[in-house]
């Protein structure tokens, strides 16, 4: 099951053979919005996950994106995270 949801996740954030010039749900255009999706999509998370998104998107708003993909980088590797939630994640990298 980890294995299906990491495959589908990868097989997504390479683009799935859509053209760059369309966009979809998950396709962020300024840095607010990337935060905003980031939150949104961690909502119901876990307190620790949560915790490294509001870091992550505080630090997009402040743009401080080095902090921001550090943090991105943890929640990512973290077992629980959704498939709405990884993309959320890429799209915000």
């Amino acid at each position: 099951m980890i294995l299906t949801t990491v495959a589908l996740f990868l097989l997504l954030s390479t683009g799935c053979g859509r053209n760059e010039n369309e966009t979809g749900p998950l396709t962020t255009h300024t840095p607010t919005q990337a935060a905003v999706q980031l939150e949104q999509a961690f909502a119901g998370a876990a307190p620790e996950l949560k915790e490294n998104v509001d870091l992550a998107a505080r630090a997009i708003r402040d743009s401080e994106y080095e902090k921001a993909v550090v943090s991105l980088q943890a929640v990512r590797e973290r077992e629980g995270v959704t498939l709405e939630q990884g993309l959320a994640i890429t799209a915000a990298c």
